[in-house]
């Protein structure tokens, strides 16, 4: 090395470091605990701010929550009551039509299509008894007129048959 260089270490140690004074430590000191409590302030302030916010959108969800449950409510009552005023319509009694369109609301389709058995027998079997109840008597091989149905149907609303 050459004389007239000096290493980092030396160099380091010929530069003189004016050291603060107190007066000047303090002063800074005071700076740093003012703008300490003053943050901290500020995030007080954001905390009180930010729960009020948060407190309100709770509620705020919570409220639209509440009538998004109450309108599908509402949504399925009528679709029920619907699907109950059709298969009325149909010839379902109110039991069964209530159950039915409660049964197809909440996708029950086997529950459906067993109700949808029982009406369908049933009528097979109304109209099976309508069916013979107005079938006329068997005759002996003679054509029934007009005239011997009315005399037959007078007897049987008379009681003598």
């Amino acid at each position: 090395m050459e004389e007239n260089e000096k290493t980092p270490v030396e160099e380091i140690k010929e530069v003189k470091v004016e050291e603060p004074t107190n007066k000047e430590i303090d002063k800074l000191k005071q700076a740093l605990s003012k703008s300490n409590a003053e943050a901290a302030e500020y995030k007080r302030k954001l905390r009180e701010k930010m729960s009020e916010q948060e407190q309100r959108d709770a509620e705020a969800k919570e409220a639209a929550e509440n009538m998004k449950a109450e309108l599908d409510a509402l949504r399925r009552e009528r679709t029920v009551a619907n699907y109950k005023a059709e298969y009325l319509k149909i010839g379902y009694d109110a039991d069964l039509a209530a159950a039915t369109a409660e049964a197809l609301a909440n996708g029950e389709t086997e529950k459906v299509f067993a109700n949808q058995k029982v009406v369908f027998d049933n009528l097979k079997k109304q109209y099976e008894a309508n069916a013979l109840n107005n079938t006329p008597d068997l005759t002996a091989g003679k054509p029934v007129s007009e005239q011997e149905i009315y005399k037959e149907k007078l007897r049987h609303w008379a009681g003598l048959k």
